[in-house]
C-alpha cells in the first residue's frame, strides 16, 4: 500500500493530471503494477 498526503485536493488533482506525462516521473510510473483500488480521503487528524 502506498499513501501520499497532498497539501490540498486541488494539488492532488493537478498532480494526477500532470505527473503521468512528466518524463521525470516515468521511472516511478513504470514500477506500478495493477491498481486494484484508488481512493481520496480527507485527513482528519495527525499526530
Amino acid at each position: 500500500m502506498d499513501l501520499i498526503i497532498w497539501s490540498s485536493a486541488a494539488v492532488a488533482a493537478r498532480a494526477a493530471e500532470e505527473m503521468p506525462g512528466d518524463p521525470r516521473a516515468q521511472g516511478f510510473f513504470s514500477r506500478i503494477g495493477t491498481v486494484h483500488e484508488m481512493r481520496h480521503a480527507e485527513v482528519l487528524h495527525t499526530a
